[in-house]
């Protein structure tokens, strides 16, 4: 395996290839996602956690917009006697954006300073 987890990478930019089709590892708005490796399979398959601020603005808000309806309900399905009982950070609610890639298509990358 060329990388490992937490390593920090970016999906590279390329054309369609027709093997993307059947694989569905590669789509052209995966290129230039930057985020961190959190599984690796013996395949060459790499689970990427995506950095949210990378993502397109539309993909951005329509995450927000999910992750709002699932807190929601989540929220919902609770008695008033836990809601009362939680911590503001127990409140949180994050759904992570994972995506599946090749690790052919990945390249490190160093955060900007």
């Amino acid at each position: 395996m060329k990388y490992k987890l937490n390593d920090r990478i970016k999906i590279i930019t390329r054309e369609l290839e027709p093997i993307d089709a059947d694989n569905q590892l590669y789509y052209k708005y995966f290129g230039g996602l930057t985020g961190s490796v959190s599984k690796l399979y013996s395949d060459g398959i790499v689970c990427i956690d995506i950095d949210f601020d990378s993502l397109r603005n539309d993909f951005q808000k329509r995450h927000k917009e999910i992750e709002r309806l699932e807190k929601e309900r989540w929220i919902s399905s609770l008695s008033e006697e836990a809601k009362r009982n939680m911590t503001g950070e127990q409140k949180q609610y994050k759904i992570a954006y994972k995506i599946l890639v090749h690790e052919k298509d990945l390249e490190v990358y160093t955060d900007p300073e």
